[in-house]
């Protein structure tokens, strides 16, 4: 029977939704400490990077209402521009690298020589726990262009409600201030005390099958594709629940059933061992306008001895899609029914591993992955289900390091 499932991550990128609730820019006040964020994402793409804005670049002296200005300069070293075109609106995410009592968000719009209608206008703020709980959504609040303040870019302070155990904070744009080719800003942080450090993700070494077969043909790759560690970045030994799979556009390092989205995937091991879990990357191709059309969604696993013997076998798993993907290489991502942020969590193109424990099985040989259906969203993908990478989790294994990170 399964005990519990426990979801790995890295860094933070979440999907933030829009609210209706009008709230004002108020005159600068500190609140708190400034919390510089440790990582940023984004949708809306980078032709000046985004890390300009959580980098401390062009901050400096003279304060202003007991905030340091930015510099009032145009240029890639200073400041972020979105891709452009398009790309105007979306989330901004943030991992504010630990848990704080977060009471306030600073923002320095972009510069006054070329950039003054890139800054953000109207964004809503969304605040997410430690274990990825959505605590707390604003409602619209509304930026203004650069103000400056002896020829440097003064903060804009915005009195956000206060909220307890935040780890993450996402802001969501829906408008800047009439630029039509660029969103840009220039330094975001956010104020507040500090309550604790935030878990990170435990890692165990995996056990890698070596040899697979299906009953479901192949249209892309080979399911020895999804045990021999192509595409898996780094080239581990051994593989770990921590170690990411990238995202392809061809079945060279992953593999996608034809004609079946029901069927069998037989694993076998280098000799028996006792078994207490299943990671797998969920497939995870650049080759649809939404890679997680094709994921495995629900499956159940059944375990053999070196006689092929059934010993026991599991009973609906559900898996969790794997990112969305964009024309910009980032994901975005979706909240679960249950109020809690869904999908693989770093902005880069590559998906991480999901774990799935369950009470340990002795003496296994052989692992049946009966796949009973594929995700098929937002639109049905076909005859067709995948997956990047899979490894099992040894009964007596202890993570390495970290601490595990229960989901639910």
């Amino acid at each position: 029977m399964m005990e519990n499932k426990q979801f790995y991550r890295v860094k933070a990128s979440v999907y933030a939704a829009a609210g209706l609730v009008l709230a004002v820019l108020l005159p600068a006040m500190s609140l708190g400490a400034l919390i510089t964020p440790t990582d940023v994402a984004t949708e809306m793409g980078a032709v000046w990077s985004l890390g300009n804005i959580i980098d401390d670049s062009g901050m400096g002296a003279p304060q202003v209402d007991g905030y340091d200005t930015h510099v009032n300069t145009d240029g890639s070293t200073y400041l972020w521009l979105s891709s452009g075109g398009s790309q105007l609106t979306g989330p901004i995410n943030f991992d504010l690298g630990g848990v704080y009592d977060v009471t306030n968000l600073v923002i320095w719009p972009p510069n006054t020589t070329l950039r003054t209608t890139c800054a953000i206008s109207n964004f809503v703020v969304r605040y997410i726990g430690d274990d990825m709980t959505v605590l707390h959504t604003s409602g619209t609040l509304t930026g203004t262009v650069a103000q400056l303040d002896g020829g440097r870019i003064k903060a804009q302070v915005f009195d956000i409600p206060d909220v307890s155990n935040v780890r993450y904070m996402s802001i969501n744009v829906t408008a800047n201030c009439g630029n039509g080719s660029y969103t840009g800003s220039s330094e975001i942080k956010f104020g507040g005390t500090s309550v604790g450090a935030g878990s990170e993700p435990a890692v165990y070494d995996l056990l890698s099958p070596t040899n697979a077969t299906t009953d479901m043909g192949t249209v892309w790759g080979h399911v020895t594709k999804t045990w021999d560690l192509t595409g898996v970045e780094g080239s581990p030994s051994p593989l770990t629940t921590t170690n990411k799979h990238g995202q392809y556009a061809s079945g060279a390092n992953m593999w996608l059933s034809n004609g079946d989205t029901e069927g069998n995937v037989t694993y076998w091991l280098d000799g028996e061992y006792s078994l207490g879990g299943f990671a797998f990357w969920n497939f995870n191709s650049t080759h649809d306008t939404d890679g997680s059309r094709r994921c495995v969604k629900q499956f159940d696993l059944s375990f053999y001895d070196a006689s092929d013997v059934l010993i026991s076998s599991t009973n609906n798993l559900l898996a969790t899609r794997s990112a969305v993907y964009t024309a910009n290489n980032t994901y975005k991502f979706w909240e679960d029914g249950t109020g809690k942020i869904q999908g693989p969590l770093n902005a880069k193109p590559c998906y991480y591993a999901e774990l799935f424990t369950f009470t340990k099985v002795d003496g296994v040989k052989k692992v049946v992955l009966h796949i009973d259906s594929a995700w098929n969203v937002p639109t049905p993908a076909g005859s067709y289900v995948g997956l990047a990478e899979v490894g099992f989790l040894e009964a007596a294994s202890t993570p390495s390091t970290g601490g595990v990170v229960l989901f639910w």
